[in-house]
């Protein structure tokens, strides 16, 4: 599209947005749009997902990459239809990056909603810049023949050392991981890599090193038919072959219209299951019906493997740190000096020690009351005794509720206490039993309590 709609033509205007994450390595939005103002776009180039405009004269070419998002809308022309993601179809688009005129009148507009393409300023010849040469070959227009692509494959992945190791095949890089790796083949992303795995009936997380010349064979006539048959339609998805893994792949199988079978599960039309899984750091649309994991482990699914160690190590740690401890409980009765906590970092059992100290406390203030402080052993003493217990929880409730209740809704402000809960503190003292209960309910009683005198007075 840019090729057909920008050679020839001359850029008249560019107005460009500050992106400090989009316009990357030294390029900035005041640069970019000085750089191509009044010059003529003379070629296109492209390798893999990078792509650039050819700008006559001495300067600096804008290279361009879409990241996830990215998209190039045309004024007047309806917007791309992506899969996964469905672009502004105002123009100029919203997360709008840069809008070019060109001479003919056509407007362009680059738009990433989140910001994970980059745009860039580079020297030619654009073969031997750094953004280019680091990428491997092109999987449209220079995948190697079938003996060249093998070679180039086990020297990424050597066959005798994997060979010798299929004990331990979960520890070699998966096919799937190789594909991905830019500088390996350009251009083949997630959904194609699944397509192209899912045509050569490979398992996503098959050792690449384990691959026999067979497998090889058809990753390699994979990679020509999927790659060359999605770019001859425009990557117009309408088109793809029914039978395509991607129809059927989006949403991990709950989009609406997504065919499947009576338990619920995703299905091709020839009826085999699709699972979803991670294999390369990636979501992986998988058919084990057909793509059998032979050498490889389910360990190389789910999360990646430096997630997997460091939450073992943190695992690790947290028992270390309980056996510990633990022995610190045993040290501390062994001296005497069980339920004082060691350390700062052992709350819990910071708060068992506060709790069995304030019930000895209260046990030990219970014992000193004397028979005398209680109002006769018969039974209208005893009614009366029960009686102000009663009335002093009532109290107790009617003002702990509301602050509880307030609390739960996350506000600061304490709830006043109710009228009528007036209550006059030398009464309550005079028929109060003693009480035995942990001395927060007793600072609450007589917080309560107080309150209630202020009211009064």
């Amino acid at each position: 599209m840019c090729h057909d709609r920008c050679v020839g033509a001359t850029i008249t205007n560019v107005v460009a947005f500050d992106d400090t994450i989009v316009f990357a390595d030294g390029t900035t939005a005041e640069s970019f749009a000085a750089a191509l103002t009044n010059r003529k776009v003379v070629d296109t180039f492209r390798r893999g997902k990078m792509f650039a405009l050819i700008l006559d004269g001495k300067g600096t070419h804008p290279v361009m990459h879409f990241g996830m998002t990215g998209n190039l809308a045309v004024k007047g022309d309806a917007p791309f239809v992506y899969a996964d993601f469905k672009p502004d179809a105002t123009f100029p688009p919203r997360f709008c990056k840069f809008i070019m005129t060109l001479s003919t009148g056509t407007e362009l507009a680059f738009s990433d909603p989140r910001r994970l393409a980059r745009i860039r300023l580079a020297q030619t010849p654009l073969e031997t810049s750094p953004l280019f040469s680091g990428l491997g070959f092109d999987a449209l227009v220079a995948l190697p023949e079938r003996e060249a692509f093998t070679a180039a494959l086990r020297a990424r992945c050597p066959a005798a050392a994997a060979a010798a190791t299929k004990a331990r095949a979960s520890s070699t890089r998966p096919i799937k991981a190789l594909l991905l790796d830019q500088a390996f083949c350009a251009g083949i992303g997630n959904w194609v890599a699944d397509e192209v795995l899912y045509a050569a009936r490979i398992h996503p997380a098959e050792p690449a090193a384990l691959l026999s010349d067979d497998d090889v064979a058809r990753l390699h006539a994979a990679i020509m038919n999927v790659v060359s048959t999605a770019c001859a339609v425009d990557a117009d998805a309408q088109k793809f072959p029914r039978d395509w893994l991607f129809h059927y792949r989006w949403g991990k199988g709950r989009k609406p219209g997504t065919v499947k079978n009576e338990d619920g599960e995703a299905v091709m039309p020839d009826g085999n299951v699709i699972v979803f899984d991670t294999c390369a750091g990636r979501t992986s649309a998988i058919v084990p019906a057909v793509q059998i994991l032979k050498y490889g482990s389910a360990a190389t699914l789910g999360e990646p493997g430096r997630k997997r160690k460091k939450a073992a190590g943190k695992a690790t740690k947290r028992r270390q740190k309980s056996s510990d401890d633990d022995e610190d409980d045993d040290d501390d009765s062994k001296d005497g000096n069980e339920g004082v906590p060691t350390s700062k970092k052992r709350p819990q059992r910071q708060k068992r020690a506060v709790k069995r100290k304030r019930e000895e406390d209260d046990d030990i203030d219970s014992d000193n009351v004397s028979d005398e402080d209680f109002e006769g052993e018969g039974s209208e003493g005893a009614k009366d005794e029960e009686d102000a217990v009663e009335e002093n929880v009532k109290v107790e409730k009617a003002a702990v509720r509301p602050r509880r209740a307030l609390s739960k809704r996350g506000s600061r402000v304490v709830a006043e206490p109710q009228e009528d809960a007036d209550v006059n503190k030398e009464e309550v003292a005079a028929t109060s039993p003693p009480t035995t209960r942990p001395r927060r309910m007793a600072r609450a009683r007589s917080s309560v309590l107080s309150r209630g005198s202020a009211a009064d007075d």
